[in-house]
């Protein structure tokens, strides 16, 4: 079981104090403050207990953080100290910072409290493992050896000024560079850094230099072959033999860069697969809202991506309700997961355009439904086409003149309404049947026949007589084509 995270709160507002134990049940701390309001309760309270963190409003009506980062640092206290205030300007919050506090959060932006914590206590552990170190260097050289040679890390020791006083194996491997080589050099004069890189690395060795912990940050090393890696470097300020020197710890993140790098190589390949897919796409949220658009739609309807994201999709259809309707089923988990729907969206310059548009619900690993994603197809060419095709047929039907159309094997398939009309049978009647059955029962085989095969080969006109439903005979002229 986890132990209880203990803290001394400096604070006036009772309110403020129970905001920021909500802020940290919130994300799984277990926590016991104790809250102070004057000096003399703070200075009890440090005398009388030990503490994890310590939390301190800017400004007290009796008393003041500033005083009491003092009180803690005269007393040799190393326990992170972090302002939780609603006054602290940046210049005193950086001042604040430069005289030993570890943090300082803004009560209206209390999101960045339990990050801060989390920081300090782990920023804490490291100071105390620092410590272990340290007492361990005092007390045996022969075991900080074997622990600095081992380390995976590569290790370099540095005065305040930035001159090698030691280094690891890992540290000669990094670099490329041998113990001698290093050693009594300052890292300025040797061709390690870039100069924007130099630049930061003396910033962080003269904090350093001053008791500060720094890092962890990412530099590129040239090695001394001229191969460039990139690394993390971190330096913490230690005490060996009483000379205060500065830790470095470097750890090379070469090939994690370069998996990055892929990584987002291929998220750029997905990109642009996205963008330039042959149908609009986009992704709403679990309130229906856009979060993604490609390319293909933003060119369909004519808007631009900040035009469209964070919208309702159905703020650009013609029916909204209907579509407000059929997104909020989908993501209640009410209907299929998977739906297909014809919709009208209006463009940016007021156009209409039909759309075939398919949704599918996103789940994550809960089976939790969290969005859709839907594929939009334009159907403006295919909708125009079906009329075309349906004004053609009304025209066929609706022909004066008698129009069948029949199989490979003289079967009919269709009839027209003169047909129909001359000819006394319905439709569902001749459906089916062999083209004889408008001829007379007499009508010479050959004709037909010969008909069929004519027709097959681009066409057959002629006169010929055909026999009504109800018996009677009468002539017709015939024309076929092969369709």
């Amino acid at each position: 079981m986890k132990k209880p995270l203990r803290i001394l709160y400096l604070e006036d507002n009772e309110n403020d104090a129970l905001l920021v134990q909500s802020a940290l049940d919130q994300e799984g701390f277990e926590c016991h403050i104790n809250r102070v309001e004057t000096r003399d309760d703070f200075a009890t309270a440090l005398e009388r207990g030990t503490y994890d963190i310590i939390f301190s409003d800017f400004t007290l009506p009796s008393y003041d953080g500033q005083s009491a980062l003092k009180l803690v640092t005269e007393r040799g206290i190393d326990t992170p100290f972090i302002y939780v205030s609603g006054t602290i300007g940046e210049g005193p919050a950086i001042e604040s910072l430069l005289h030993g506090a570890t943090d300082y959060v803004l009560k209206g932006t209390l999101s960045r409290l339990v990050p801060s914590v989390r920081r300090a206590l782990r920023e804490s552990e490291e100071h105390r493992e620092r410590k272990k170190i340290q007492q361990s260097l005092r007390h045996s050289e022969e075991r900080f050896r074997i622990l600095f040679e081992s380390a995976p890390d590569a290790y370099f020791l540095t005065d305040a000024k930035g001159t090698f006083v030691d280094g690891n194996k890992a540290a000669e491997h990094l670099s490329g560079y041998e113990r001698h080589e290093l050693k009594g050099k300052n890292f300025l004069s040797l061709d390690l850094l870039s100069d924007p890189d130099l630049e930061r690395a003396a910033q962080n060795i003269g904090r350093s230099a001053k008791g500060q912990s720094v890092g962890t940050e990412e530099f590129t090393l040239k090695r001394k072959n001229g191969e460039l890696v990139s690394v993390e470097l971190r330096n913490l300020p230690v005490t060996i033999h009483d000379e205060k020197l500065i830790l470095g710890i470097a750890r090379d993140i070469t090939d994690r860069k370069r998996a990055q790098e892929l990584m987002l190589q291929s998220e750029r390949r997905f990109r642009q697969l996205f963008d330039e897919a042959p149908v609009g796409y986009h992704e709403l949220d679990d309130q229906g809202r856009i979060i993604h658009v490609n390319l293909t739609e933003l060119e369909m309807l004519g808007f631009r991506e900040d035009e469209m994201l964070q919208h309702y999709p159905w703020e650009f259809i013609v029916e909204p309700e209907t579509s407000r309707n059929a997104v909020r089923a989908l993501l209640a988990g009410t209907v299929p997961e998977s739906t297909t729907a014809e919709r009208t969206f209006r463009t940016k310059d007021g156009t209409l355009l039909g759309v075939l548009i398919k949704n599918r619900t996103l789940r994550n690993e809960d089976g939790k439904v969290v969005g859709l994603r839907s594929a939009l197809q334009d159907i403006t060419e295919w909708k125009n086409a079906e009329h075309e095709l349906r004004l053609m047929a009304q025209t066929v039907a609706s022909a004066r003149d008698c129009i069948t159309i029949t199989d490979l094997e003289n079967r009919l398939i269709f009839v027209n309404d003169s047909v129909q009309n001359i000819y006394g049978y319905s439709a569902q009647e001749l459906a089916g049947k062999d083209v004889s059955i408008l001829r007379p029962p007499n009508a010479p085989v050959a004709i037909t026949d010969q008909i069929l095969h004519d027709s097959l080969a681009g066409g057959w006109h002629g006169e010929i007589i055909n026999r009504r439903k109800d018996g009677s005979d009468f002539p017709v002229e015939l024309w076929t084509s092969l369709v």
